[in-house]
Parts: C-alpha cells; sequence; structure tokens
C-alpha cells in the first residue's frame, strides 16, 4: 500500500525549545562550562545608562561570532542566516523560535565600531584565564615538569626532536610547512578558473616540493654534530656568521607583518 509523505507543514504545536536541542549537543556543553555573564562587565562601559534606544545583548553578539568559528561560516551574513534556521543556534543564544535574530549588520556594526581592541583584549585575557581555572595549563605544566625528571636530554635536543625524527617525518614537516591557506585556496582558485588542465601543474609542484624537501632532510641531520638548530645558524655554519646575520634577519622581517596583521585582526 503506497503511503504518502505527511505535509502537515501548518500544523500549530506547542514546544519547548530546550527538547529540541540534543543532550550531547557542543553547544550544550560549552554552555555548560563557560560562565558569558562575565561579558557584561567588560562591554558595560560602552553602553550609554539612560539613553539611546535598547541594544542587542552583548552576549549574543559575542555568541553569534563564537557560533561562526566553531562551526566555519564564512561570515557573519551567512551566520545570521544559520542561526535563524538553527534551533540549536537560538537556544544558546535564548531566542525563541517566533522571535526575530540579530541582522548580521547589527553584529558587524558593534563589532567594527562599539567593542574596542582593549575590549577584545579583556575578554582574550578572560578566556585564558578560564582555561587556566579548567585546569587545562596545569595539566601541560605537569606533564612537562613529569617528562622533564624522567629525561636527561636538554632544550636543544628537545627542539630538534634529539634528532631522532625519521626521513619521512622530515619530509612530511616540510610539505606542511610549505603548504599554507595560501596555496590551498590558490589552486583552489586556479581549478576554478582554468579547468582540468591545473592537475597536471599541481601534481609537478607537489612532485618538486617533495624532491627538494626530501634533499633538505637529509642535509638538516647532518648539522647536528656541530650544534645547528635553526636555519640562520645552518647558514652560519656553511658560509660564515655574514649569512647567519642576514639569515636571523630575513626570518625576523619575514615574521613581523604576521604578527602585526593577527594583531589587528584580533
Amino acid at each position: 500500500m503506497l503511503e504518502r509523505g505527511k505535509m502537515d507543514r501548518d500544523l500549530v504545536e506547542f514546544v519547548v525549545i530546550d527538547q529540541l536541542v540534543p543532550k550531547e549537543h557542543l553547544l550544550r556543553k560549552i554552555d555548560a562550562a563557560v560562565d558569558f555573564t562575565q561579558l557584561y562587565e567588560m562591554v558595560e562601559p560602552l553602553y550609554c545608562e539612560d539613553n539611546g534606544r535598547p541594544s542587542i545583548d552583548p552576549v549574543v553578539l559575542f555568541k553569534m561570532v563564537l557560533i561562526q568559528h566553531l562551526y566555519g561560516l564564512p561570515s557573519l551574513r551567512r551566520t545570521a542566516e544559520e542561526v535563524s534556521a538553527n534551533n540549536c543556534y537560538r537556544w544558546i543564544l535564548g531566542y525563541p523560535l517566533q522571535e526575530e535574530t540579530p541582522h548580521f549588520s547589527t553584529v558587524s556594526y558593534n563589532f567594527r565600531h562599539r567593542f574596542t581592541e582593549e575590549t577584545v583584549d579583556r575578554v582574550f585575557a578572560w578566556i585564558l584565564d578560564e582555561v587556566a581555572k579548567a585546569g587545562y595549563l596545569a595539566m601541560n605544566v605537569g606533564i612537562g615538569l613529569y617528562f622533564n625528571k624522567k629525561s636527561k636530554q636538554n632544550t636543544s635536543s628537545y627542539l630538534v626532536a634529539d634528532r631522532q625524527i625519521g626521513l619521512s617525518v622530515l619530509v612530511a614537516t616540510f610539505l606542511a610547512s610549505d603548504i599554507g591557506g595560501g596555496a590551498l585556496t590558490g589552486s583552489t582558485g586556479n581549478a576554478f578558473a582554468n579547468g582540468i588542465v591545473e592537475i597536471p601543474k599541481m601534481v609537478v609542484v607537489v612532485a618538486i616540493w617533495i624532491i627538494l624537501s626530501t634533499c633538505l632532510a637529509k642535509k638538516l641531520n647532518k648539522f647536528g654534530s656541530v650544534g645547528a638548530l635553526t636555519a640562520a645558524e645552518i647558514l652560519g655554519k656553511t658560509y660564515g656568521r655574514g649569512a647567519q646575520f642576514l639569515g636571523g634577519l630575513s626570518s625576523m622581517l619575514q615574521s613581523s607583518p604576521s604578527a602585526l596583521v593577527m594583531r589587528k585582526s584580533l
């Protein structure tokens, strides 16, 4: 007997939104572990006490950004759309099913014009405090102290894993260092624009990476006997102190813009 699917889309039901969120959902665990009310103290000076329209709850704004990064949503616009349609997101924000959720422009405006760099720094420090209270940092320190007592190796041995890493692991490490977000998105963009012709190019590039990484990995272990730990020290042992200075300066100049960009993005 053929049975057609139900289409009772206009059915009126009384539901508790808490029942629509699975018991083991990640957002439930976050809500139970984090006291978001502390955010009010951090942002209170940024709001007027007796003037202006009622604001969107600042905790809701921070939670929406948390959802965006937690679930890899590409933009605040997409996040606002997902929040409106997702019962679990509505639950952690405290919005019932019929209430309109914040527009993405409201969230964006607050993070661009209201929440200052100092506010973000305070929130970041609060997160670190919560991590410390949870015992995560203490656990890491304890593990480090435990193995420090058991090991007789020094800091130099630690930095290079006592030079016991196999060739395959070294090659994989170099490849992972070379393949960043720019390489992945660039290759994807080229494939989208040019089609299947990009596949041979990508194969050739990967092959070159593997060959160069293999050669470099074989050379790297040879510098263990002379105490070279960094690329700059390897240059110094090979070409002199001038090359070591230039290598260190180059690394510093290369990393400084990245650090500034990360600082501005926080």
